[in-house]
């Protein structure tokens, strides 16, 4: 029992961090120059985002085609709409106008 007591203790006095002298000055580390931290940013966002893209669901030519038919027969019915609602309040401002 004894033994673990004094092995706890053992390491909680390991554990403690140790403090530089008063003397000494704290080291820091030198970042390196400013473009080669750079281009490592650069080379991983790249590596990164290949990385990323070989994990898409890439669509089939079908599904391409399908959504593009979608997306403009989708334009032709929404801009009918707008040029519909375009003549109708021309027209009407027209109208109210002539009154006056």
């Amino acid at each position: 029992m004894a033994d673990k007591k004094n092995d706890k203790l053992n390491l909680a006095e390991d554990a403690a961090p140790v403090k530089p002298a008063k003397d000494e000055k704290p080291k820091k580390d030198k970042k390196p120059f400013f473009l080669v931290r750079f281009w490592r940013a650069v080379t991983r966002w790249f590596k990164e985002l290949k990385s990323e893209a070989k994990k898409v669901t890439w669509p089939s030519f079908k599904q391409v085609c399908k959504s593009t038919l979608v997306v403009v027969a989708v334009t032709v019915v929404v801009g009918g709409l707008v040029m519909l609602a375009d003549v109708v309040f021309r027209n009407g401002l027209s109208l109210v106008i002539s009154l006056f």
